[in-house]
């Protein structure tokens, strides 16, 4: 009998998924896979590092910005990102915010933001009541 053993270097989280922000990170659900016929959310972030993505937070908020990175509990990282703030009286703000980090438990609605058609969107002329909060269930 002949046995090979072969050693290889341990990687880092890092080494392994660069949009990981610190090798604590959970990786054990990187890969896409199905539990009970639904593609896990994991999978589908993944495709939305590096895009420009809306978040709609559990208070309402809506948040626009590059998605850099996210971790086992939904916690997102945006650069470039803005707050778009909605009033009924006033025409919609963009509130610059630069990097901005969201817990994932405030996380409502995450999608891609179609860049040619958001550029046709007048924001002046746009008047429209904020979102309500959206309360958590335990």
């Amino acid at each position: 009998f002949f046995f090979f053993f072969f050693f290889f270097k341990q990687k880092t989280a890092y080494e392994i998924m660069p949009s990981l922000v610190g090798s604590e990170m959970c990786i054990r659900d990187r890969y896409q896979r199905r539990v009970h016929g639904i593609i896990k959310m994991e999978t589908k972030l993944e495709g939305l590092v590096g895009k420009v993505v809306s978040v709609l937070a559990t208070d309402g908020r809506n948040f626009v910005g590059t998605l850099k990175s996210f971790d086992q509990a939904m916690n997102i990282i945006l650069s470039n990102c803005s707050e778009r703030i909605f009033s009924e009286t006033q025409p919609v703000v963009n509130e610059s915010m630069g990097a901005y980090i969201i817990r994932g438990d405030h996380v409502c609605v995450i999608g891609e933001v179609d860049l040619e058609q958001d550029s046709k969107v007048d924001y002046e002329k746009i008047r429209a009541a904020p979102a309500n909060a959206i309360p958590h269930t335990t």
